[in-house]
């Protein structure tokens, strides 16, 4: 039997490469050599070979200090690599992912499906750097995507994609002066109706307890809980940003709770607050609703195996999906050259906890 040879490994590698820049995988520039090492599992010194031989066929260039180009590639597509592409971009894997994130997605790529579109999921969370300019660059000339769905941006990225004009869509808010399309929920009128029922429940002083984060949608939700404060006379409001830990939440709910103006009342961000908070305040005796009423922002299936059961507002999933998905699909056709924002109004799920 014979032992297998190490320029074999190569000249596999050299064809795998090879049909990757055929198929477009590749367009512009290869990945760098640790990337394609990873990648393929493979040593450094083979890899070399296998694009040493490539170079030798012309196929691509090697650049002193810089990526390898590309300088040919077949033209022949199959039917499936004629499809419009559609690229989803995210910071995390699914997994990671809270139960409505990856829900959406799920929706979204069966929505692109259904229409004989392909559907490609891209974990990348080397572009979500407050310097994202290279890695959002390499990711454009690896792929083949004509329009990305942008999940969870910050303001670099949402702005290098408007600048460079590569057709988006942002799956929750955009920053001010970026003109993206956008679906987001409308999470400001989410707030004000919060402070409403709220109100309505004869409490005066409202505490906001909410994540530091600062994306579009957690600002719009803080204008919007601040509007709704100031709307109604004798009324107190005040937000309180932690850390999104069981730790970071006591101690935020600790200086609340001994602060001279005490709330009588909690809307909270997502799960996490609005577990902590109950918790916290049953620990110390007080009663949900009777002492402190809490209502949440956004959804939890969990929410209904509390006891309270907490009162909260649900994202229509299937809706998001689609309208993010009909925007994505337009701006492949080039039907749609203005800037459009959609804003959904979420569902309020009665509780106990109110």
């Amino acid at each position: 039997m014979k032992v297998p040879q190490k320029r074999l490994l190569a000249t596999e590698t050299r064809a795998v490469i090879l049909e990757a820049i055929q198929t477009g995988v590749w367009t512009t520039y290869m990945p760098g050599e640790r990337t394609l090492c990873e990648r393929f599992k493979i040593s450094r010194p083979t890899l070399r070979q296998a694009l040493r031989q490539l170079e030798n066929e012309g196929v691509i260039a090697n650049h002193q200090g810089q990526r390898r180009s590309i300088l040919k590639r077949a033209v022949e597509r199959s039917p499936q690599e004629e499809k419009t592409t559609i690229g989803f971009l995210c910071p995390t894997n699914t997994k990671e992912m809270f139960g409505y994130t990856s829900r959406k997605i799920a929706a979204i790529e069966h929505y692109i499906h259904q229409k004989d579109l392909n559907f490609e999921l891209h974990v990348r969370p080397g572009c979500y750097t407050r310097s994202p300019s290279k890695a959002l660059k390499t990711l454009i000339d690896e792929t083949r995507i004509e329009v990305w769905i942008l999940q969870q941006t910050n303001r670099e990225m949402q702005f290098w994609f408007q600048k460079n004009r590569i057709p988006a869509v942002v799956t929750g808010s955009r920053f001010d002066g970026i003109e993206l399309p956008s679906v987001d929920v409308d999470n400001a009128a989410v707030c004000r109706h919060a402070v409403g029922l709220l109100l309505a429940k004869k409490r005066k002083s409202i505490c906001y307890l909410k994540s530091i984060k600062t994306l579009p949608g957690d600002l719009q939700s803080e204008t919007g809980f601040m509007q709704g404060v100031k709307s109604y006379k004798g009324v107190r409001g005040k937000i309180a940003r932690c850390h999104n830990t069981p730790e970071g939440i006591e101690r935020k709910l600790d200086a609340v709770m001994e602060s001279v103006d005490q709330p009588d009342s909690f809307l909270v961000d997502h799960t996490s607050h609005a577990f902590c908070a109950a918790t916290y305040l049953m620990k110390r005796g007080f009663r949900i609703p009777e002492d402190f009423p809490i209502l949440c922002r956004t959804e939890s299936f969990e929410f209904a195996f509390m006891r309270p059961s907490i009162a909260h507002y649900s994202r229509n999933t299937q809706e998001l999906a689609i309208r993010t998905a009909e925007i994505a699909i337009k701006l492949a056709k080039g039907e749609i050259a203005e800037s459009k924002s959609v804003l959904i109004i979420p569902d309020f799920v009665h509780g106990d906890s109110i």
